[in-house]
């Protein structure tokens, strides 16, 4: 067993060296434009020329005054709502107790509990309104069904 494992070794050994130490008639393409080639060899800008381009760049992408004020009212509102939701105080507290308020105030004539509301999946949905004999016909319409 230990000679069969030597010999797997050194083949292993042997090809992968052999491998190695060849030639390779591929060779390794890169695909660049033009363009970048004469960027890359070209010499670099002066520190001046730089400055001034990347002023030209900024000038060109600057913000016109009206966005500049919506992208500013839009960060304030921002900041706004994050204070709000850090404070932990609900905004809408008044409103609810008012639309609570309003809901309730026919029950106080009845002299009894309001009813307690169904949860939204409990829910069934309204029955629907059966149309009376004669009611939706109009002079002219006839309700006949055309087996559309």
């Amino acid at each position: 067993m230990p000679r069969l494992t030597s010999l797997v070794v050194l083949t292993l050994l042997t090809s992968s060296l052999l491998g190695c130490l060849g030639e390779h008639g591929h060779r390794v393409h890169v695909r660049r434009t033009p363009e970048e080639i004469a960027r890359a060899n070209r010499q670099p800008k002066d520190y001046a020329e730089l400055i001034d381009d990347l002023k030209a760049e900024e000038e060109e992408n600057a913000l016109n005054g009206p966005l500049r004020r919506s992208e500013a009212h839009y960060h304030l509102t921002e900041l706004h709502v994050d204070r709000i939701k850090a404070s932990g105080e609900d905004p809408w507290e008044d409103y609810e107790d008012e639309r609570r308020r309003v809901l309730y105030r026919k029950w106080v004539d009845a002299h009894r509990d309001p009813p307690d509301a169904p949860a939204p999946e409990a829910a069934a949905p309204a029955p629907a309104k059966e149309e009376a004999e004669g009611e939706g016909e109009e002079e002219g319409f006839e309700s006949e069904d055309d087996g559309f």
